[in-house]
């Protein structure tokens, strides 16, 4: 994970929230917020990694927090409203020839060269395991022809990351989290079961790794204050198929088990999208940290009402794209005027369900991985939105209490009195 030489690992502090970053004299890691100490690891717990991350620890000045590289804010840009379209008709345009072919699915049988059991699976499938002596075996057309490059959902056969977070859990044991996750708000998707049920498909698809910094002044049914987040290992799509939100919460991801990726050896039905042309990744991002931001502030500090009035945003890219794996379904009831999706993480069983109504009016529903990720990995890691109030140049920020935080505007206090 790091050499003594490193300072750009980190973990979450256990105290505050914050980021640990790796400190060499020392040997420990110290939160940047507030000052705690964790030893470093065991060297047995030490994994070097082929992904060169660039974490770049905040400057600590007498206690303050340097934050130059969000400094300068400017208004939100106008929002995409949220993107109602369902997944087969995204797939329809954007790559008609692999949604023809998965239309035209069909399972088949194969005999098992070894023990001449029958071996069943999709004709979308590369490789099939033979589940009475577990020996792995291929189409006899795609031993010479290799994979069907028509399956591949996107711009072309080499626009997909090399590397990948494998599938950990089966399509019945994803489905089981799905099934979790309904139960919590049972009404919510009633008659949709069965849809859901047969929609419900594993995909592979590309995501840049990165760190995120934002700083934002919001105003709130609290109060106004500035407020700073970082959210190390993030991931952000290269691809418009699947909504950006309901993935985001399904981290996070555990990328020390990442492995190389090449859809010849693929194996499972497992639908592979890539990159796309022209993809407007910006308002995809702003979109992205906007809700989550939003909702992390209500969920951290009790808000009822919150509203970002500006911003800066800072990306810092790591060296790897990775290819995601992820269980997916979208469904749209028209006599409720609503659409969602739910995903589920098919490395850590996390998932997600998103709603949107025709006003554009979103709500979610999670649930979080089956077990906790190790303390050391490198992993995505959220902090809380910290309270921040400028002290002095250059950029020196403090973070503040929430219950001081918070400065109500004159029509807040007549409003209360």
């Amino acid at each position: 994970m790091f050499k003594e030489n490193d300072e750009c690992c980190a973990i979450q502090c256990e105290k505050c929230g914050g980021t640990m970053y790796s400190d060499a004299a020392s040997t420990s890691f110290i939160c940047s917020f507030c000052g705690s100490k964790e030893p470093w690891p065991n060297s047995e717990n030490i994994l070097d990694s082929e992904i060169k991350y660039r974490h770049k620890p905040v400057e600590v000045v007498n206690g303050l927090v340097k934050l130059g590289h969000v400094y300068f804010m400017e208004p939100l840009p106008e929002m995409l409203k949220n993107n109602t379209q369902s997944i087969e008709d995204k797939l329809g345009v954007f790559s008609a020839l692999s949604t023809k072919v998965y239309e035209e699915s069909h399972t088949i049988k194969l005999p098992c060269p070894l023990c001449g059991a029958d071996v069943t699976g999709e004709s979308t499938q590369t490789i099939f395991t033979c589940e009475y002596c577990g020996h792995r075996l291929t189409q006899e057309e795609l031993k010479a022809g290799g994979y069907n490059k028509d399956q591949l959902i996107g711009a072309g056969s080499r626009s997909y990351p090399s590397i990948a977070l494998p599938f950990k859990l089966t399509k019945e044991q994803a489905f089981g989290r799905a099934q979790l996750l309904m139960r919590r708000e049972p009404m919510s998707f009633k008659g949709a079961e069965k849809d859901i049920k047969e929609k419900f498909t594993a995909f592979y698809t590309p995501y840049t790794l990165a760190d995120l910094r934002v700083k934002a002044q919001i105003s709130s049914n609290k109060g106004d204050c500035e407020i700073y987040q970082e959210v190390l290992n993030w991931v952000y799509p290269q691809t418009y198929v699947f909504d950006e939100n309901a993935v985001d919460m399904v981290a996070p991801w555990n990328f020390d088990e990442f492995a190389p990726f090449d859809p010849v050896f693929l194996e499972g039905d497992v639908h592979i999208t890539t990159r796309s042309n022209l993809f407007p990744v910006q308002k995809y991002l702003d979109r992205m940290i906007n809700e989550q931001l939003c909702n992390r502030l209500c969920e951290n500090y009790g808000l009822k009402t919150v509203t970002i009035e500006k911003w800066a945003r800072n990306i810092r890219k790591h060296s790897a794209d990775i290819m995601l794996p992820i269980y997916y379904v979208d469904y749209t009831d028209n006599s409720a005027g609503e659409r969602f999706v739910i995903v589920v993480n098919g490395q850590t069983g996390a998932a997600s369900a998103r709603f949107v109504n025709s006003k554009d009016k979103v709500r979610s529903l999670q649930l979080p991985a089956s077990s906790k990720l190790p303390r050391f990995a490198e992993t995505t890691m959220r902090t809380p939105p910290m309270i921040v109030h400028y002290v002095k140049p250059k950029f020196l920020h403090e973070v503040i209490p929430a219950e001081k935080g918070f400065k109500k505007s004159i029509f807040q206090m007549l409003k209360f009195w």
